[in-house]
């Protein structure tokens, strides 16, 4: 892509081609463009080069975990305050401290229904619309989701 980002574009990161394909066929549905990665480091590359709006990240990725992600995304000047959904499965506890310590991070426990991942994707897309600027979710504001607890 040589022309500049829109303002819907997601970057999507997950081990999972499956995952990945299934997430950025939910957000083509919703009208959003998105870019996805089984890699985190040519995602993080890619994110050097190009401003997206939103992150999508599952926590369980090869080389590095989502939140070590998420921590090297906002080391990026161009990404310190875009709004990141964080996918986890297991370990909410930890991860929950963990993710509390990062800006506009939403932390959302597997399995996410759809209705849901959009409700958050939308949420952070109407902030970002209403701020005219990314500021995600408002600074050190965490939000999340388990499924288990409704």
């Amino acid at each position: 892509m040589d022309e500049a980002p829109s303002q819907q574009l997601v970057l999507v990161v997950t081990n999972s081609k499956a995952d990945q394909q299934g997430l950025q066929t939910m957000l083509k549905n919703a009208g959003f463009e998105s870019e996805g990665f089984d890699d985190a480091e040519l995602a993080l590359d890619r994110a050097m080069e190009f401003g997206f709006s939103l992150v999508i990240v599952d926590n369980n990725l090869q080389m590095m975990n989502g939140l070590d992600f998420c921590g090297r995304l906002r080391k990026l000047r161009s990404h310190r305050h875009t709004p990141i959904i964080l996918v986890a499965d297991r370990a909410m506890g930890h991860i929950r401290m963990r993710a509390q310590t990062l800006a506009h991070v939403t932390l959302l426990k597997k399995p996410v229904p759809e209705v849901v991942m959009l409700a958050r994707v939308n949420h952070a897309m109407q902030v970002m619309a209403r701020d005219g600027s990314r500021t995600g979710l408002g600074v050190g504001q965490y939000m999340d989701h388990d499924p288990n607890r409704g």
